[in-house]
């Protein structure tokens, strides 16, 4: 083969390599689910009776992380977990591929759940995170406690690859004392897709108008899901993939053409 060939035929392999890639891109979606920026702020109901407003973690408490991921694809699960009878940090963090599922607790109102599903998990593939935690909170008398953080949801936009391909949700549910707040979004059940990044400030607030002391509970829910139902990766060419292919045959062209001219010049 002559060196002209060979740079042809080097120009096209890397043509169709390119478009190759671009056909078998892998489509995914990503969730997650946080509560960060936890604080507590004291205030004192009745501030001129020589008793101080005050508060604290009372007893043990406790936490619990999880991730799970399924790919049919290469018959391939896991499960794993970590928990313990007082907050600490804690982690539980699956991988294969390019899927991922991470669930962190970090402290007391500091956790994160982040999934990640590609389509090349396979049909069925299925990813999900969960945190519980549960905090007693000892009040002394005629106390004001105010519990406040920032809530945060996503999910990524995967209606681009077909309607109800991907399906997912990202939810989170706090209480403390008797008051709630709990959000959640959802993409490709009932109808919903939403996507995006979805955030709020909380506020919540428990008041001990006792002479006595009161334990309340701090407890927080967060989870995500994903799941994969659409047809498998198959080798069908994208757009992309038919502007490479028709580089290539440009390339081919072009080199057609100067063979032509240099076999009429040395006629």
């Amino acid at each position: 083969m002559t060196r002209h060939h060979r740079l042809t035929a080097a120009a096209l392999f890397v043509s169709l390599s390119l478009a190759g890639a671009s056909a078998l891109a892998a489509k995914n979606i990503s969730v997650g689910a946080s509560i960060s920026n936890a604080s507590m702020t004291v205030i004192d109901l009745t501030p001129n009776d020589g008793m101080s407003a005050s508060y604290r973690f009372d007893g043990a408490g406790s936490s619990y992380v999880e991730a799970n991921l399924t790919a049919p694809a290469t018959s391939w699960s896991g499960s794993t977990h970590d928990k313990d009878d007082i907050v600490l940090a804690l982690g539980a963090t699956l991988a294969h591929g390019s899927s991922s599922v991470a669930s962190t607790s970090t402290g007391v109102g500091e956790v994160r759940i982040e999934t990640r599903l590609q389509n090349t998990a396979g049909t069925g593939a299925r990813a999900n995170g969960y945190i519980a935690q549960m905090v007693p909170v000892w009040l002394a008398p005629h106390t004001k406690l105010i519990y406040s953080g920032y809530g945060e949801m996503a999910i990524s936009d995967a209606t681009q690859y077909g309607p109800n391909n991907f399906r997912a949700n990202s939810h989170l549910n706090i209480n403390f004392g008797y008051q709630p707040f709990t959000r959640g979004i959802n993409q490709g059940w009932a109808g919903l897709n939403d996507s995006g990044v979805r955030g709020e400030a909380f506020s919540l607030e428990f008041s001990n108008d006792q002479d006595t002391a009161i334990s309340i509970y701090l407890s927080m829910e967060l989870s995500n899901y994903a799941s994969y139902d659409g047809p498998s990766p198959s080798a069908v060419p994208e757009p992309a993939a038919f502007a490479m292919f028709g580089f290539g045959a440009l390339i081919v062209g072009a080199a057609a053409r100067r063979r032509r001219r240099v076999s009429s010049a040395a006629a």
